[in-house]
């Protein structure tokens, strides 16, 4: 039911992290119930992402460093 009719909670609710205003709606946008609603190719993603990670500098070592356990297990 939830799946079908509750929206998500939005990355910055439900972390201790900063979450950048785009990447937060990117992933929302991801997320849309209507497909219609949703990015409409994977370029956009990457347009988005490499935007962020220009802004903001994330590298591989700041993922490991955030996340270490999630990492790892790759």
């Amino acid at each position: 039911y939830s799946v079908i009719n509750e929206l998500p909670r939005q990355p910055s609710e439900v972390t201790p992290h900063n979450v950048p205003a785009k990447l937060e709606q990117l992933v929302m946008d991801c997320l849309a119930k209507d497909p219609g609603d949703r990015p409409e190719h994977v370029g956009i993603l990457i347009e988005v992402l490499d935007s962020l990670t220009a802004e903001f500098g994330w590298t591989a070592d700041d993922a490991r460093h955030a996340w270490p356990d999630a990492l790892s297990r790759l």
